[in-house]
């Protein structure tokens, strides 16, 4: 399969398929007429490597228990090498998680107790919030400062927040979501010293390594610094890479072994961890051959383009808008701070009035962008013209 602006360019009939972004969107009564941009999938074809995979397993008609196949870990080790530099991956690294939240969640369980406090830096994603909130525990925030070029952890009042609360975790996010920003080596590592200074772990949600659109390869948390390896435990997964989350599945990486084995008992505990057979097939088709990975160029091209054309095109036809070009994920985080103070409006005015034009973004306020909507970008170039239509004309 050639994977290039074609292949991408493809109106991909999701509707009646069960599809919650088409289906079932937000703010309006049905599904007509609508260009959903907001809960992050993509309206891509899945690539063929992964189809034939499930496929071929399908051929044979038994679907009971089953143990994970050594070719299975030995496909996360190879996509860990190439794509991100990082060796040694084996078997005795790796956990399957049947998703990231999954893994988030059990590495809270493991390493805090009720009523303890988290640290998240802010803004955030919406499923950090609820999976803590879940588990009972609390949540201190540290902001992620907007500067002239993009984004910046506020290491002083991290330090600052884990001497008032004295969380014993911390939830990293890279590359970041919302704000589709990548940390430098150097603030990894001030994080890492940070919480290692203070006894803490950190969990660290990777997914969103694998959209590197701005040009960069991605740098684990893990890989940072020589002691990161003992207190980071980091969750990846094939689900976001190339549109799986139907299927669940994804892994955790953790060096340090009494670690690995803790988190693992806390997952074991709920019955919830058992791995899906084609999930893991599923992962094996993507990891192991050489097209996963030319999807995946191919895409990070094409949505890199889509992001810099919608970014001139908004800033150009509506005055006051705020968007920092992301350097990761296929997201775009739009600030209308500036354009609700020109109009005199509050920010709920922009949203009633893209959604009634059919259009559905994320709403900023549930990551705590007071005034801010997500938009998804991983879609053919027509929806995202059309996407830019309709706000435009909504807004302009």
């Amino acid at each position: 399969m050639i994977y290039d602006a074609k292949f991408f360019d493809e109106v991909f009939e999701r509707r009646g398929h069960d599809a919650t972004k088409w289906d079932y969107p937000l703010f309006v009564k049905d599904n007509k007429d609508i260009v959903p941009m907001w809960v992050a999938d993509m309206d891509f074809r899945t690539p063929d490597c992964i189809v034939d995979a499930m496929a071929k397993r399908l051929e044979h008609h038994a679907f009971g228990y089953f143990k994970i196949p050594q070719a299975y870990f030995d496909g996360i080790a190879k996509w860990q090498k190439e794509r991100y530099g990082v060796d040694g991956v084996t078997a005795d690294q790796v956990d399957y998680q049947n998703g990231v939240l999954g893994g988030v969640s059990s590495f809270v369980e493991a390493y805090s107790l009720p009523g303890d406090w988290i640290l998240l830096n802010d803004t955030c994603y919406t499923g950090f919030q609820s999976t803590i909130a879940n588990r009972g525990r609390n949540i201190v925030y540290s902001p992620v400062k907007e500067t002239a070029d993009g984004w910046a952890l506020d290491i002083e009042d991290m330090e600052k927040k884990i001497i008032e609360k004295k969380p014993p975790i911390m939830i990293f996010c890279n590359p970041h979501n919302p704000t589709g920003h990548v940390w430098s080596k150097e603030e990894m590592i001030a994080v890492v010293e940070l919480c290692d200074k203070y006894g803490m772990l950190i969990c660290s949600d990777e997914i969103w390594a694998d959209f590197q659109t701005g040009g960069h390869k991605h740098v684990p948390l893990h890989t940072c610094c020589p002691r990161a390896k003992e207190i980071v435990f980091s969750m990846y997964a094939p689900s976001k890479t190339f549109n799986l989350a139907g299927l669940q599945g994804s892994y955790s990486v953790c060096w340090n072994p009494a670690m690995k084995a803790r988190v693992a008992k806390a997952a074991v505990a709920s019955h919830y961890n058992a791995a899906n057979v084609l999930s893991v097939h599923a992962a094996i088709g993507a990891y192991n051959g050489d097209e996963g990975a030319q999807y995946v160029d191919a895409m990070n091209a094409y949505i890199r383009e889509s992001q810099i054309w919608l970014k001139k095109e908004l800033e150009t036809n509506i005055p006051g808008l705020r968007i920092h070009l992301p350097d990761a994920t296929y997201l775009l985080w739009v600030n209308f701070e500036d354009y609700c103070k020109q109009k005199g409006c509050e920010f709920q005015e922009v949203l009633d009035k893209v959604t009634a034009k059919g259009v559905i973004p994320n709403d900023g306020r549930t990551f705590h962008g007071a005034t801010h909507l997500r938009l998804n970008l991983a879609c053919p170039r027509s929806q995202v013209e059309e996407c830019a239509k309709r706000m435009i004309e909504a807004l302009a």
